[in-house]
């Protein structure tokens, strides 16, 4: 079958690309280039004060540049999925701290009392953990796991 977005239409007998952005009433083809063209203007019209442009350019190499649309604060988006739904369950791992959900469910309209948490805890025993820091592997290379290294597979191959 094909895979469809919550609150998207599609037109019987057509498929839909999983993961593909394209937007109801688009004329572009899944898959096209332009799809994602078109879904970044989109999103440009919806945008408000808290969104930003982020234009990352790599001279040595025009291919790996990007244009991203980021959006700054969700509660504008997230206020109509709060108004037209009975209930909102937000599940997760690690979701600390708390007080950001709070925040963009009041700023969304929510009043305090509405709001539930339950909370089961740490399912491992805290007998069963031992946090270690290290910042240099066993050859001796120095640990530098930022963002700028985030591809160097040299750093993760001396994890082992």
């Amino acid at each position: 079958g094909s895979t469809q977005q919550p609150g998207s239409t599609q037109q019987p007998g057509s498929t839909q690309q999983p993961g593909s952005t394209q937007q109801p009433g688009s004329t572009q083809q899944p898959g096209s280039p332009l799809v994602l063209v078109e879904a970044f203007l989109a999103a440009l019209t919806s945008a408000d004060k808290d969104g930003r442009i982020v234009v990352s350019q790599k001279s040595d190499n025009l291919q790996t540049s990007s244009l991203k649309f980021l959006l700054l604060n969700p509660a504008v988006h997230f206020a109509s999925i709060l108004q037209e739904a009975r209930a909102v369950v937000v599940a997760g791992g690690t979701m600390q701290p708390m007080s950001e959900f709070y925040q963009l469910f009041q700023s969304a309209g929510v009043s305090p009392e509405r709001i539930v948490e339950f909370s089961c805890g740490h399912v491992i025993p805290p007998d069963h953990l031992l946090p270690l820091c290290l910042s240099k592997g066993p050859s001796g290379v120095e640990f530098d796991f930022t963002y700028q290294n985030r591809d160097n597979t040299h750093l993760v191959r001396h994890l082992y």
